[in-house]
């Protein structure tokens, strides 16, 4: 998935925490 790839600029781009907040954000929309 291209999904995978924003994540990893996500992480990359911002603060560890931020990213997983956002992981987790991105996890309750897809279920």
């Amino acid at each position: 998935m291209e999904i995978d790839g924003d994540l990893r600029a996500v992480r990359l781009a911002y603060p560890e925490g931020f990213a997983f907040a956002l992981w987790r954000a991105v996890s309750a929309v897809v279920q």
